[in-house]
């Protein structure tokens, strides 16, 4: 039998060798570094508060009245080349200008100055309730729009009581009819030549002839003329063919 002995024991430190716990490295450390040279101090420079301009308050626009005293604009010369706002001229192209609703209110101005030629009294809000036009009439109501745009393009004037509004309009202005779709320009460009620089005289003589039988009938001659730019005749035949119409019935009688 054999027995295999271990060996258990520990060698244990040389007299000679030292015990002591191992010393760490030395660490070094960065350069010492000269002190910085002293700055001397700077006064803040004063900054000078900048102006802030008081924010001006927005202006309101005055309430529009419960009514309005309309008068006639009276001007001969648009009178006599312009366009009556029943007329076919102001459907086809001044209602792109105006708008459908001044446009409307424009029309029934000059139907109260027909039944009432030196002016009368126009109540706003029943006035916007027979346009179509519900609510309070104001200023930024649809209503007051279109009243603000009748004014805008010249078709009605304020007054310190009320309106004074054109009877006719005249033709459209380049700048006005730039803006228009091309369909429209190129309708109102035909007009023109056809209408404005070629009169028919058959188409006068027609227009007489409709026109005597209405100043014998008793039609006065601004009823003559309007009546002859609803069927569709150009303003300056119709006022032509009424003019000459008064004038030989005045010689006449």
């Amino acid at each position: 039998m054999t027995i295999v002995l271990t060996d258990t024991r520990v060698a244990l430190p040389n007299e000679h060798e030292s015990t002591a716990p191992p010393t760490s490295p030395a660490v070094v450390g960065p350069p010492s570094l000269s002190p910085a040279p002293s700055v001397p101090a700077v006064a803040p420079v004063p900054v000078a508060p900048v102006p802030v301009a008081p924010v001006a308050a927005v202006p309101t626009l005055p309430p529009l009245p419960a009514t309005l005293i309309v008068r006639p604009w009276r001007d001969a010369v648009i009178e006599a080349n312009g366009h009556p706002p029943h007329s076919r001229y102001v459907e086809l192209f001044w209602l792109s200008v105006l708008g459908p609703t001044a446009t409307w209110l424009l029309r029934r101005l000059t139907d109260g100055l027909h039944e009432y030629p030196d002016g009368y009294v126009l109540e706003l809000e029943s006035t916007a309730h027979a346009l179509g036009v519900q609510g309070t009439p104001t200023r930024t109501s649809p209503f007051g729009r279109a009243l603000s745009r009748c004014q805008l393009f010249g078709t009605t004037h304020d007054t310190d009581d009320g309106i004074v509004v054109r009877q006719a309009l005249p033709w459209l202005e380049p700048r006005q009819i730039a803006r228009m779709p091309e369909h429209l320009k190129a309708a109102h460009h035909d007009w023109v030549v056809r209408l404005r620089h070629g009169h028919d005289p058959a188409l006068l003589r027609r227009a007489e002839a409709l026109a005597d039988a209405m100043v014998w009938a008793g039609d006065p001659m601004a009823a003559v003329q309007r009546q002859l730019v609803l069927l569709g005749l150009p303003t300056s035949i119709a006022h032509q063919a009424a003019k000459a119409a008064a004038r030989r019935a005045g010689s006449l009688r």
